[in-house]
């Protein structure tokens, strides 16, 4: 039979330490710096030598469609503003024979 220790499985705890320079503090990590022991650079950061180095701003996923949805919506309203006066005059013309020709019918209705 087994003795009671033999059983017993052996439980490894492995601690790594921080590497210098990466870790401010007990358990917070420097700026630029993530992951277990700080040990990856954040988005818009790179590794250079042993350091986390910006390498400039990070657009997020919104921002990447939201940029070509407010261009459309200002080309639409610029088209809206600068091609309509050219098409109203036609509307207006068109507008005033319709009113006259009914206005004549009505007239012309009424004598017979």
């Amino acid at each position: 039979s087994a003795s009671a220790a033999g059983d017993e499985e052996e439980q490894v705890v492995a601690v790594f330490a921080c590497p210098a320079g990466a870790c401010v503090g007990d358990s917070e990590c420097k700026e630029g710096r993530t992951g277990p022991v700080c040990g990856i650079c954040e988005d818009g950061w790179t590794m250079s030598g042993s350091e986390c180095e910006f390498c400039g701003r990070v657009i997020s996923d919104k921002a990447e469609w939201l940029f070509p949805i407010i261009v459309l919506v200002l080309l639409l309203i610029w088209y809206i503003v600068s091609w309509r006066p050219m098409f109203m005059p036609l509307a207006v013309e068109e507008a005033t024979y319709n009113d006259d020709e009914i206005f004549r019918s009505k007239k012309g209705g009424s004598k017979a």
